[in-house]
């Protein structure tokens, strides 16, 4: 009699898909219905996450009448089978196109509250330019402070929501990104009081016009009862120069807790001498990620963000990194000159003496004494054609004089478009 390994052993193997993935959405539904012994597991990947989104502008001030809204979809699906609500920990919700789908859709507060959402453990709430908090009705925002003050939750990510949605989230929460967040109070939504403050573990933060107002509100940790000083993971993206000089504020607020910083600095930024920060006061540091974007010019013309990147790498006093990721994003479709013949282009042989100039401090054991690795990664987004192979070559070419070439790791993703920012 073969052997047979015991159901909860095989249904581990169900863990490792991944049902927003629709390769791993179909394996789920085939593993269903294969055996018995899957179908629990599963259904817990396949109910996990329910996501609203208007992905083809159906809902709008006069929907089509054929077509069911995001929150009658899920309504219709929690109606007909009531057992799915035992599966679902992760709701989101995108509504980022004008008018707001949000704003019309009846049906999502009661679609929401037919779910437990004590049980949910991350939620994702983004909205759109122009989408206005104000005007999402009564019932909508009961809702969704309901699920943000879920005792299980240990994700959010908000944006163009108020910073207020804070004070109701429990001190489970660990992981947070607030992107767009409006910084001033929001007079319809009470803090709730807590047993202990917010202790994040990793923060997302961007904001283009008020990213000043929202560190302020998280580093007030006696107004607000946020602490970061257990921060070990911080992205940082920057929409303008002035955003780097905000950045010293974040890591004196983790300056003892900080293993991994990821750092967009503004791609179109003027002077490549200028809003510069020091991570050396973070001495748990361990990885240190840097986005390039290599070809975007600013109003002038002038394309400083890699002279900026090997300016700010060289300048560091001293740090304890172990490894420096750079992704360096290229779209030479506008980029002046041949990559394949940097003796006739200024802008190439430059590009060239940058990268030189930042390998070799990443070499300089006064600066780095434990860097392991330089990890460079490179990713076209030229919408004409794929130049990979001319990005790769040349990156490498530049890097081949540099005093410990075996510390840098250089490899390519595919070739990938620019999309759509909302």
């Amino acid at each position: 009699m073969p052997r047979i390994l015991p159901p909860e052993i095989l249904s581990r193997f169900v863990r490792f898909l991944d049902a927003d993935e629709e390769e791993d959405m179909h394996a789920l539904k085939t593993l269903a219905i294969t055996s018995s012994v899957f179908l629990r597991s599963c259904r817990s990947g396949i109910f996990y996450h329910i996501k609203l989104e208007d992905t083809k502008n159906q809902t709008r001030s006069h929907p089509s009448s054929d077509r069911k809204s995001p929150g009658e979809k899920v309504l219709d699906l929690v109606n007909s089978t009531p057992w799915v609500t035992k599966f679902v920990r992760k709701i989101s919700i995108y509504d980022v196109s004008q008018p707001s789908w949000l704003s019309n859709d009846l049906k999502v507060a009661e679609a929401l509250n037919k779910l437990n959402l004590e049980q949910i453990e991350h939620f994702v709430l983004h909205r759109g330019y122009r989408t206005q908090w104000r005007q999402l009705s009564p019932e909508i925002k009961a809702v969704i402070m309901k699920i943000c003050q879920s005792p299980a939750l240990v994700r959010l990510s908000v944006r163009r929501t108020p910073m207020s949605l804070l004070g109701v989230v429990r001190p489970t929460l660990k992981h947070l990104e607030v992107l767009e967040t409006a910084a001033s109070p929001d007079e319809h939504i009470k803090p709730v009081p807590r047993d202990s403050p917010l202790s994040i573990r990793t923060l997302q933060i961007r904001h283009a016009h008020d990213l000043g107002g929202n560190i302020n509100w998280l580093v007030d940790s006696a107004k607000n009862e946020v602490r970061l000083d257990s921060l070990e993971k911080l992205h940082f993206l920057s929409t303008s120069e002035k955003d780097h000089d905000r950045v010293p504020m974040l890591l004196e607020a983790c300056k003892t807790s900080l293993k991994i910083l990821n750092f967009d600095p503004h791609p179109a930024i003027s002077d490549p001498r200028s809003h510069f920060f020091d991570i050396a006061i973070c001495t748990a540091l361990e990885t240190l990620f840097v986005k390039v974007d290599v070809t975007t010019p600013d109003i002038e013309g002038r394309r400083n963000c890699l002279e900026w990147t090997s300016n700010f790498i060289s300048r560091i006093s001293k740090s304890n990194v172990i490894r420096i990721h750079l992704l360096l994003e290229w779209d030479l479709s506008d980029a002046p000159g041949d990559i394949e013949d940097t003796s006739r282009s200024l802008f190439f042989s430059s590009l060239a003496h940058y990268l030189r100039t930042l390998g070799t401090a990443v070499c300089s054991t006064q600066k780095y004494p434990r860097i392991q690795e330089l990890d460079i990664e490179l990713k076209s987004t030229n919408p004409v054609g794929d130049d990979t192979p001319h990005i790769e070559r040349f990156v490498k070419q530049a890097l081949e004089r540099i005093p410990t070439p075996d510390l840098v790791t250089l490899r390519a993703q595919p070739h990938a478009p620019s999309g759509d920012w909302y």
